[in-house]
């Protein structure tokens, strides 16, 4: 078994050799080379072997140049996301670029903090280089519709409940309401009644979005009422935010004793925040994340999250990604990720 690492020629000085030379000296055909180079397609172990056997022993690189000449496309994917800092995000898009580096394909990186005018920019730069294809990360800002439907597109993260039919488009999320379900259920078996829902979407979500509706179905599903007060709009999913949303509530002498935080690094903040009134966690407030990022696990106390599997949503794209960019027809258009709950001592 051999692995080809498919990289920029820097040196002049390496043995060339073409496709058709490899073709010759494995005595197949030069359309069998392109489909064990590809991964596609069907050929025999034996001559995958000897194929690859021949690439390694001359260092073959494909010209990924004339390659875009000849399908008119760049050898590339534009990838767009919200917040760079954001670890999840970040190990998604971290994720997919190993796999697009191992399939020959370049990355192309915009972040939009969160700002519909980068968004709408970066649609038309990707256009301009003429990308094989882009995926979205967790952005909500670019507007499906500025692509023409000849440019693969996924979206992970966010049901985009696309009203409109379109060629070449695949979504790979995340069942949010079964996961904000399973936060405040998992609050409320542990003897929590006055819970704090934290969003920095809220002004745009309650009602509609997945996540509310989950916290929502578990409130009412316990006979608890949805308390106002505890509906949290903070503008970020930042520690500093949730700190000083918790300080304000702790100080106007509102009551509640769970709560279901937006992210791990909020969830960190509202800790911080009870801790510095003199609240105990969990033996007062008990507290969930969700994304079950590395501070979930090395904060103290460590905080109960919601696992999103980043390496299955990276996967699920890229596949989707591959199989438009080669013609074929998915199998599906929607891959759903089932979430976990862990749970640690915030709990």
């Amino acid at each position: 078994m051999f692995t080809v690492m498919f990289r920029v020629v820097l040196s002049m000085g390496k043995n060339k050799i073409s496709i058709k030379d490899i073709a010759t000296k494995a005595g197949v055909s030069v359309a069998t080379v392109s489909r064990v180079i590809n991964n596609k397609g069907k050929y025999s172990e034996e001559t995958r072997e000897r194929v690859l056997k021949i690439i390694e022993e001359y260092d073959y690189t494909p010209d990924m140049t004339a390659k875009a000449l000849r399908i008119k496309r760049q050898q590339a994917i534009g990838v767009i996301l919200p917040e760079v800092t954001n670890e999840l995000f970040a190990t998604i898009t971290l994720e997919i670029q190993e796999q697009l580096f191992d399939l020959g394909y370049t990355t192309m990186i915009f972040n939009t903090s969160y700002r519909t005018e980068y968004a709408q920019r970066y649609s038309e730069m990707l256009k301009a280089q003429n990308v094989s294809g882009v995926i979205c990360v967790y952005d909500r800002q670019t507007d499906i519709a500025n692509y023409p439907e000849q440019i693969p597109l996924v979206y992970i993260g966010y049901d985009p409940k696309i009203k409109m039919r379109r060629e070449n488009f695949a979504e790979v999320y995340v069942d949010l309401a079964h996961a904000s379900w399973m936060v405040t259920n998992t609050l409320i078996t542990k003897g929590c009644r006055k819970i704090l829902y934290m969003s920095n979407w809220l002004k745009k979500e309650e009602g509609v979005s997945e996540r509310f509706i989950g916290f929502k179905r578990a409130m009412e599903e316990n006979d608890l009422n949805i308390d106002k007060r505890l509906l949290v709009d903070v503008d970020s999913t930042g520690s500093n935010s949730a700190y000083q949303a918790i300080t304000m509530l702790i100080e106007s002498g509102i009551e509640f004793d769970g709560v279901a935080c937006n992210s791990d690094q909020a969830a960190a903040g509202a800790i911080f925040a009870l801790n510095a009134h003199n609240l105990r966690v969990p033996e007062d407030v008990k507290v969930i994340g969700f994304d079950n990022m590395s501070i979930s696990r090395h904060f103290m106390p460590s905080i109960s999250s919601i696992e999103m599997r980043p390496e299955l949503q990276s996967k699920y794209a890229v596949e989707c990604m591959m199989a438009m960019i080669n013609g074929n027809t998915l199998d599906k258009t929607k891959h759903i990720v089932p979430p976990e709950i862990i749970l640690r001592e915030s709990t």
